[in-house]
This record gives structure tokens, sequence and C-alpha cells, in this order.
């Protein structure tokens, strides 16, 4: 994890939705990270290439570097 956060999810495709993504968080025992944890955590290097929920039932990709294949090429919380 960077600064408490990571991406809890299956190792192909994408499986949950907000619910389903909250209702894992809750049987690991961690909650949900909201926008603000995940900017702290993108500032300490946290990136993925893959959306995954967040507390505001959006889903995102963490982007420090740009790639095309993740997030269309741009950097930031990507919606």
């Amino acid at each position: 994890s960077v600064s408490g956060v990571f991406q809890a999810g299956l190792s192909s495709g994408y499986a949950f939705n907000a619910s389903v993504a909250r209702n894992v968080c809750e049987q690991l025992g961690v909650v949900m990270a909201d926008k603000a944890q995940m900017e702290k955590a993108l500032k300490h290097g946290f990136e993925t290439c893959k959306f995954g929920w967040i507390d505001e039932q959006v889903a995102v990709i963490p982007r420090v570097q740009p790639k095309v294949s993740c997030g269309k090429g741009d950097v930031g919380i990507v919606i």
C-alpha cells in the first residue's frame, strides 16, 4: 500500500460495482479510500492501470506517469 491505499480486486477484468467494492473493503477490515486519501497516495507515487472505486462512488485511475493505455495518457486522478 502507499499511504494506506491499495487496490483490491480480482486478477482479471472488472468485477465490482461501487457497492460490491465497499463490501469487499469491509470484509478486508478496511475502509474505501476517499478522494483526499487517493490524492495523498498519488503524491507518494501510487498509480494503477485499472479503474478502482473511491468512497464518493466514482471510479478512478490514479496516474503519476502518462501512459496512453492507462487513463488515456492523463496524469492525476483520472475519472
